[in-house]
């Protein structure tokens, strides 16, 4: 924070403050009781009423009571903020004092970032000597605790025995059920929490050009070729899922799976991971959902993209369903 420029003398004890320290400077000294109910009975008198000050978003705030420093407007002369102006955190950050300070705009933060790059970083000058080293995991563990090298890369069972680990792991257990604040171990989102979520993933997926692949863009291409006047979209978002492709005007929605994420059998990926059996538990789902909309899902393998017929026949589906709605 930026210190204040405006200094005040104390009437009790006559020394230089300044403005914004000078509200504790009185509260806390027990010699300047007195002074400091005289500047509250000021500051009662003058804002009894409710007045109100404006925030730039367009809400109106209440000012408090008891505003301590605007006295010194009295004693001294000087422009004091009032200090309750804004209705919200974020509406305080709008005209923070650091906005929009970075390393191109600012000398001083510049020489700061130039003067700890590379070797002249302090944590390297820590990290070659032993003794510091040894210091600095001290002061981190809030201890003085020597590392074990041995203890890394090794499971419990290899570093304490297997007794000892059974006795570690059930003292863990017991200790966690005890913890009120736990994680999400033993509990369960709700199914209007999990569809939050999953809108909000969608969105982010839906947003993210990195995360369109090669062959999506390749059916992309193919799909605008064939139909050039219709309205198509990549990654479309719709309710809490993201599909690859839309035909917006048709509810036409085009899934393109990868063999091996989505368990081709035919050319030999059966389900083994994790990863393959949560993408083909999210495969059923957008199936169901899309049956909820009365729409039309098409899922094509990335390897049935270099074969002529599957994706003929999967432009004549298309055709029909546009020609019968047009109709």
């Amino acid at each position: 924070m930026p210190k204040s420029k405006n200094k005040i003398i104390c009437k009790v004890c006559c020394r230089q403050i300044s403005s914004s320290a000078f509200a504790n400077h009185v509260r806390k000294n027990e010699d300047h009781k007195e002074y400091a109910d005289s500047i509250k009975n000021e500051t009662n008198a003058v804002y009894e009423c409710n007045k109100q000050t404006k925030c730039h978003c367009g809400n109106f705030v209440k000012i408090p009571k008891n505003l301590f420093n605007l006295v010194l407007q009295k004693d001294n002369g000087l422009e004091v903020e009032v200090y309750k102006k804004y209705c919200s955190h974020k509406c305080s950050m709008h005209n923070s004092w650091n906005k929009g300070l970075t390393k191109e705009v600012s000398d001083s933060i510049m020489k700061m970032s130039n003067s700890k790059k590379g070797d002249k970083n302090p944590i390297h000058k820590i990290l070659r000597c032993k003794q510091s080293k040894e210091q600095w995991i001290a002061s981190v563990r809030k201890g003085r605790v020597e590392f074990d090298n041995t203890r890394r890369g090794k499971s419990m069972d290899e570093f304490l025995g297997i007794e000892n680990s059974k006795i570690a792991k059930k003292n863990m257990s017991i200790a966690a059920k005890k913890r009120l604040i736990h994680g999400h171990t033993g509990k369960k989102h709700t199914e209007e929490t999990k569809n939050k979520l999953r809108a909000i993933t969608a969105k982010r997926i839906s947003k993210m050009k990195n995360f369109i692949s090669k062959p999506q863009k390749e059916l992309f291409e193919m799909l605008k070729k064939e139909f050039h006047n219709e309205n198509i979209q990549l990654e479309y978002f719709l309710r809490f899922y993201s599909f690859d492709m839309c035909f917006l005007d048709y509810k036409i929605l085009i899934e393109l799976d990868g063999d091996f994420w989505h368990c081709n059998e035919a050319n030999g990926f059966f389900c083994k991971y994790d990863c393959q059996k949560r993408n083909l538990i999210n495969d059923k789902r957008k199936n169901t959902f899309t049956k909820t909309i009365k729409g039309h899902l098409f899922r094509i393998w990335e390897s049935d993209l270099k074969n002529n017929n599957k994706i003929n026949q999967l432009f004549s589906d298309i055709q029909k369903i546009i020609d019968k709605n047009e109709k």
